[in-house]
């Protein structure tokens, strides 16, 4: 059976291959450039010099390439990622957070939105909230510490 699951691995796969490949010919074109390192003449020299062109070329392409390959290996991950986590594991997660700060009626808080807060109400999982400027707002309870 073809899960989307397998089809995101197989193309986080695919993905990796291409980057791969793109940072071996990145790699393979500065191959040259050792010969010239530490030759202030060569690099300073006035003029136009084909073979310091080429070389500027070739450096050029070979970033162009990394970039690729960075995006490439970029992609890999996200579908990587998605192809191991599952469903629910937002929802687990957000509802730890909202696990790990319990706050009783009054008590003194901090919103991430609305900065120092009274409790005025605890949800199952909300909090209704006084602002310090004296607004009740109704406010996530992952969103207070």
């Amino acid at each position: 059976m073809n899960t989307q699951k397998d089809r995101w691995a197989a193309k986080a796969a695919q993905y990796r291959e291409w980057g791969d490949k793109a940072q071996a010919q990145a790699e393979a074109l500065v191959v040259g450039h050792e010969r010239y390192r530490g030759d202030v003449a060569f690099w300073t020299q006035p003029g136009r010099i084909p073979e310091r062109d080429r070389m500027h070329a070739r450096s050029l392409k070979a970033y162009e390439l990394g970039q690729k390959a960075k995006k490439f290996h970029e992609r890999a991950a996200n579908l990587e990622r998605l192809a191991t986590t599952n469903a629910g594991d937002a929802a687990r997660r957000l509802q730890a957070e909202r696990d790990a700060n319990p706050f009783a009626v009054g008590a003194q808080a901090r919103s991430i939105h609305y900065g120092p807060c009274v409790i005025l109400k605890v949800n199952r999982n909300t909090y209704r909230i006084r602002t310090a400027s004296g607004f009740e707002v109704l406010t996530d309870k992952a969103w207070v510490s």
